[in-house]
Order: C-alpha cells, then structure tokens, then sequence
C-alpha cells in the first residue's frame, strides 16, 4: 500500500463532530475499498507466483530424476517440492498477502457498520437523547451497587 493506513485509528468517530465524520464517511470507505481490491490483486498474484513455482519444480524433477533417488511415489516428489527453498518463500509471500486482504476486507466492512453507526447517533442526537437530565436523579444507590461489584472482582 502507498499510503499506511490505520484502521482502528480510522474507524473512530468524533460524537461532537458528526457533520465532518459524514462528510468523511464516503472517502474513507472508499480508500479502504481500494485498499483491499489491490491486497486482493496482490494475494492473487502470489498465488499464481507460488503455482509457477511449485510447476517450476515438477519441470526440474522431470528433467532431472535423480534428484530423486529410485523410482519415488508423486506424494515423496510433492514433499521434495514443498521443502525446496524457493516453494516456502512464494508460499510466505503468498499466505503473508492473502492475510493483507482478509484484514482489508473486515476494514471495509467495519467502515460500512461505522455508517450504520453514524446513522444511529444521528438519530439518537434528533431525539435529544444525549440531553442533560432537568431534575435532580438519586444515584447514590446505583453507586453504592457498582461499588460493591467492584469490590467482589
């Protein structure tokens, strides 16, 4: 990725500021939708790196039977090609980018459950929800029971 992201820091939302995280909703989507298409194109990329690989060193084996003593079952061949140095880097770099999309991914889907968020706290601000009580609540008691929960941890 050019640019670092930083999802958990991204899918914070500012209460007291609900315009300019509505404004930003979109783009931020967006940048983590591109995000994740290009780690998905990547991962694809390392799967058939590591494929041309794997085919690579079938070719080798081939050609080279004695790189293989006696006449060896395909599952010991397959061994052989899986332990070969360059096999375990591609498939590194292949499991390494598919993780990247899989976590791009959920950040997409997160940025699209932050929307739904939004939409709520909209809803609960126009319903003044969030307004300051105007009489006088007793919370001594539910106090007095948080204490003692506390205290039994």
């Amino acid at each position: 990725m050019g640019q670092e992201l930083d999802y958990e820091l991204d899918l914070i939302i500012d209460e007291g500021n609900l315009e300019q995280e509505w404004l930003e909703q979109p783009q931020r989507l967006m940048t983590y939708s591109k995000a994740a298409a290009d780690a998905e194109a990547k991962a694809k990329r390392a799967s058939e790196a590591t494929k041309t690989t794997r085919s690579r060193l079938w070719l080798k084996i081939a050609a080279n039977p004695e790189l293989i003593t006696g006449k060896s079952p395909v599952a010991i061949q397959e061994a052989w090609v899986r332990t070969q140095p360059e096999f375990i880097a591609a498939r590194k770099k292949e499991i390494h980018a598919q993780h990247e999309a899989d976590v791009l991914r959920n950040a997409v889907f997160a940025f699209q459950n932050r929307k739904a968020a939004l939409e709520h706290l909209v809803q609960l601000y126009s319903m003044a929800y969030f307004s300051q009580p105007n009489g006088k609540v007793d919370t001594s008691a539910t106090k007095e029971r948080v204490k003692m929960k506390m205290g039994k941890r």
